[in-house]
């Protein structure tokens, strides 16, 4: 929901909780969370204020992949489904791939479960989206064919080993292009 939705302090009171009740109900949700900006530094981290439900792990099925993270420190973009499904309908086939800003598996997971790619090399800096990844690897099966790097891509990034390299980041991923190079 909107941070700016159920502000009034009728929402605080008895009645907000019961209409946030049978909002979970009807939407068969047991979370329910109100939605800020994306903090602007280097984590990206969402702004999400839990209002219903115990933690912010959700499971979320985008073209037959599981994505497993936590809302309130993970952002996840549907904006970008169309570059997903293209990586999935290439033939990855004995092709080792480095995805230098892997985040909670946007990309390095349609390599793995629908293009196959024989093994992704995951490199990502923020904590919270290596768990996610971790979890998202492991729901789909594919956690032996993924070694993660954790760290800044430009530090951990393997050298002289890929057939792809992937530069999944927005606004622009010209940060990158040097550890794109070497890999």
């Amino acid at each position: 929901l909107p941070a700016d939705c159920f502000t009034s302090i009728n929402w605080k009171s008895s009645l907000g909780k019961k209409i946030l009740d049978a909002l979970c109900e009807t939407l068969r949700a047991s979370r329910v969370g109100m939605k800020g900006k994306i903090d602007p530094g280097g984590y990206r981290r969402p702004r999400v204020e839990l209002v219903r439900g115990g933690d912010g792990w959700v499971r979320h099925v985008e073209n037959g992949i599981l994505y497993v993270y936590d809302v309130t420190r993970c952002m996840f973009s549907r904006g970008n489904i169309t570059e997903k499904i293209w990586i999935g309908s290439l033939d990855c086939s004995g092709e080792i791939v480095v995805d230098l800003f892997a985040g909670i598996g946007y990309f390095s997971l349609p390599y793995l479960v629908w293009a196959r790619a024989k093994c992704v090399h995951a490199c990502e800096w923020n904590p919270d989206a290596v768990e996610a990844l971790k979890r998202g690897l492991a729901e789909n099966g594919v956690s032996d064919r993924c070694i993660i790097h954790f760290g800044d891509c430009n530090e951990v990034a393997p050298v002289g080993i890929a057939d792809r390299v992937n530069l999944g980041l927005l606004p622009s991923s010209q940060c990158g292009w040097a550890a794109a190079c070497r890999s």
